[in-house]
């Protein structure tokens, strides 16, 4: 029993847990309680990150960044709270001649975490869909880093997005 076991799929580095519980149903070292509330911190986050685009609420969501962070999304990178929530704002505006939706949705699943907990890091990887009024939009990767602050809040430090496919690509537009 040891840290879980490591495998490359995709070019991206994971872990996989093939440890079972004990009988008393503890999971053994080093999943002890900072990590568990650690994965759970940031499995929060990234469902926040999700629950506040899909809404609107942009200023709450460039605060999930940490102030130094990057975003690499579409083949562009922005650094910093100003150039990230400039992106975010994009999407909204660039969307103005589009018809209204009433709704859109973000889907994550199949959320990895890999945390240090003395080091104060962590890396993840999910999957994303996203559906609106119109059915599906589109869907892809999350590739992240995270950092626990001074004050023990998980931030975004590092934010990759792929996308696999859209709609469009579908010819279904």
């Amino acid at each position: 029993m040891g840290r879980p076991e490591r495998i490359r799929t995709g070019g991206i580095d994971m872990s996989i847990d093939t440890r079972v519980p004990d009988a008393a149903g503890g999971l053994p070292a080093p999943y002890g309680v900072d990590e568990l509330a650690a994965r759970e911190a940031i499995r929060e986050l990234v469902a926040a990150y999700t629950h506040l685009g899909d809404s609107g609420r942009l200023d709450e969501m460039v605060e999930l960044f940490e102030p130094d962070a990057t975003l690499d999304a579409f083949d562009r990178t922005y650094v910093g709270a100003e150039q990230i929530r400039g992106f975010f704002s994009g999407i909204v505006s660039d969307r103005s001649d589009a018809p209204r939706r009433s709704f859109v949705r973000h889907h994550i699943a199949n959320v990895t975490i890999d945390v240090d907990i003395d080091a104060g890091t962590a890396t993840g990887a999910s999957y994303w869909a996203v559906y609106s009024d119109d059915g599906f939009e589109s869907s892809g990767r999350y590739r992240d880093r995270y950092r626990r602050s001074n004050e023990g809040r998980w931030r975004f430090q590092v934010r990759k997005i792929r996308r696999d496919r859209a709609r469009e690509e579908q010819g279904r537009a």
